[in-house]
Protein backbone atom coordinates (compact mmCIF):
# COMPACT_ATOMS: atom_id res chain seq x y z
CA UNK A 1 0.00 0.00 0.00
CA UNK A 2 2.72 2.33 0.64
CA UNK A 3 3.46 2.71 -3.08
CA UNK A 4 -0.61 2.96 -4.14
CA UNK A 5 -0.35 5.97 -1.10
CA UNK A 6 2.82 7.59 -2.37
CA UNK A 7 1.47 7.61 -5.69
CA UNK A 8 -1.80 9.35 -4.87
CA UNK A 9 0.11 11.61 -3.39
CA UNK A 10 2.40 12.56 -5.97
CA UNK A 11 -0.98 12.83 -8.34
CA UNK A 12 -3.02 14.87 -5.90
CA UNK A 13 0.50 17.52 -5.41
CA UNK A 14 1.57 17.74 -9.06
CA UNK A 15 -1.56 17.50 -11.25
CA UNK A 16 -4.75 19.19 -9.26
CA UNK A 17 -6.77 19.33 -12.53
CA UNK A 18 -6.65 15.61 -12.44
CA UNK A 19 -4.28 14.98 -15.23
CA UNK A 20 -2.47 12.13 -16.30
CA UNK A 21 1.11 11.16 -15.89
CA UNK A 22 1.72 11.44 -19.75
CA UNK A 23 0.34 15.09 -19.36
CA UNK A 24 2.70 15.80 -16.69
CA UNK A 25 5.46 14.30 -18.55
CA UNK A 26 4.83 16.15 -21.67
CA UNK A 27 4.42 19.82 -19.96
CA UNK A 28 8.01 19.26 -18.39
CA UNK A 29 6.91 18.89 -14.68
CA UNK A 30 8.99 17.31 -11.97
CA UNK A 31 8.23 14.85 -9.82
CA UNK A 32 9.67 14.95 -6.32
CA UNK A 33 10.01 12.19 -4.22
CA UNK A 34 8.80 13.44 -0.24
CA UNK A 35 9.46 9.97 1.46
CA UNK A 36 11.12 9.91 4.73
CA UNK A 37 12.41 13.94 3.51
CA UNK A 38 14.27 11.97 0.48
CA UNK A 39 13.70 15.30 -1.50
CA UNK A 40 14.63 13.33 -5.25
CA UNK A 41 13.26 15.36 -8.12
CA UNK A 42 12.63 12.56 -11.24
CA UNK A 43 11.66 14.08 -14.68
CA UNK A 44 8.80 11.20 -14.95
CA UNK A 45 6.62 9.03 -13.46
CA UNK A 46 8.32 5.72 -14.39
CA UNK A 47 11.51 7.19 -13.09
CA UNK A 48 9.81 8.06 -9.60
CA UNK A 49 8.83 4.19 -9.99
CA UNK A 50 11.52 2.71 -10.07
CA UNK A 51 13.46 5.07 -8.07
CA UNK A 52 10.69 4.36 -5.12
CA UNK A 53 11.60 0.56 -5.71
CA UNK A 54 15.17 0.82 -5.73
CA UNK A 55 15.15 3.68 -2.53
CA UNK A 56 12.44 2.67 -0.26
CA UNK A 57 10.11 -0.02 -0.89
CA UNK A 58 12.20 -2.31 1.08
CA UNK A 59 14.13 -0.40 3.67
CA UNK A 60 15.38 -2.27 6.89
CA UNK A 61 13.83 -0.19 9.82
CA UNK A 62 16.45 -0.94 12.36
CA UNK A 63 19.72 0.53 10.37
CA UNK A 64 17.63 1.92 6.94
CA UNK A 65 19.48 -0.34 4.01
CA UNK A 66 17.44 -0.99 1.08
CA UNK A 67 16.53 -4.13 -0.22
CA UNK A 68 15.84 -5.18 -3.85
CA UNK A 69 13.22 -7.49 -2.48
CA UNK A 70 10.96 -8.10 -0.10
CA UNK A 71 13.04 -11.64 0.70
CA UNK A 72 16.41 -10.41 0.64
CA UNK A 73 14.73 -7.59 3.08
CA UNK A 74 13.65 -10.45 5.48
CA UNK A 75 17.19 -12.38 5.02
CA UNK A 76 18.92 -9.10 6.06
CA UNK A 77 16.86 -8.53 9.30
CA UNK A 78 17.41 -12.75 10.30
CA UNK A 79 21.02 -11.80 9.90
CA UNK A 80 21.85 -8.65 11.02
CA UNK A 81 19.62 -7.91 13.86
CA UNK A 82 17.91 -10.86 15.01
CA UNK A 83 20.05 -12.52 18.01
CA UNK A 84 18.28 -15.91 18.13
CA UNK A 85 19.57 -16.29 14.48
CA UNK A 86 23.01 -15.27 15.69
CA UNK A 87 22.86 -17.63 18.84
CA UNK A 88 21.07 -20.73 16.14
CA UNK A 89 23.93 -19.95 13.19
CA UNK A 90 26.67 -20.98 15.96
CA UNK A 91 25.02 -24.43 16.33
CA UNK A 92 23.42 -24.94 12.65
CA UNK A 93 23.55 -23.68 9.25
CA UNK A 94 21.08 -21.04 9.16
CA UNK A 95 22.55 -18.33 6.37
CA UNK A 96 19.98 -19.52 3.46
CA UNK A 97 21.07 -19.29 -0.33
CA UNK A 98 19.97 -15.60 -1.64
CA UNK A 99 18.07 -17.41 -4.58
CA UNK A 100 14.72 -17.57 -4.68
CA UNK A 101 13.63 -21.13 -4.54
CA UNK A 102 16.97 -22.85 -3.60
CA UNK A 103 16.72 -24.58 -0.54
CA UNK A 104 20.62 -24.80 0.77
CA UNK A 105 21.78 -23.31 4.12
CA UNK A 106 25.04 -22.49 4.83
CA UNK A 107 27.06 -22.19 8.34
CA UNK A 108 28.48 -18.74 7.05
CA UNK A 109 28.39 -16.36 4.28
CA UNK A 110 31.85 -17.85 3.19
CA UNK A 111 30.41 -21.50 2.77
CA UNK A 112 27.08 -19.32 0.88
CA UNK A 113 29.58 -17.49 -1.54
CA UNK A 114 31.23 -20.35 -2.88
CA UNK A 115 27.50 -21.98 -3.10
CA UNK A 116 26.43 -18.80 -5.44
CA UNK A 117 29.45 -18.84 -7.64
CA UNK A 118 29.35 -22.49 -7.99
CA UNK A 119 25.59 -23.37 -8.46
CA UNK A 120 24.48 -20.13 -9.58
CA UNK A 121 26.95 -18.52 -11.07
CA UNK A 122 27.03 -15.15 -9.02
CA UNK A 123 29.97 -13.34 -10.19
CA UNK A 124 33.41 -14.37 -7.77
CA UNK A 125 34.54 -10.64 -7.27
CA UNK A 126 30.73 -9.54 -5.77
CA UNK A 127 30.80 -10.16 -2.29
CA UNK A 128 27.03 -10.89 -1.31
CA UNK A 129 26.93 -9.57 3.09
CA UNK A 130 23.82 -7.91 4.44
CA UNK A 131 26.37 -6.97 7.25
CA UNK A 132 30.17 -6.25 7.58
CA UNK A 133 31.60 -9.50 9.37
Amino acid sequence: FDLGNAERELYAKRAPGGGDAEEMEDEGDAFVCETDGCRVVLRSHAAYEAHYAAAHLHKCSECGRTMPTCRLLSLHIQESHDSFFAEMSKREPMFECLVEGCTRKFKGNYQRQVHLVDAHRFPKGLHFLFHPT
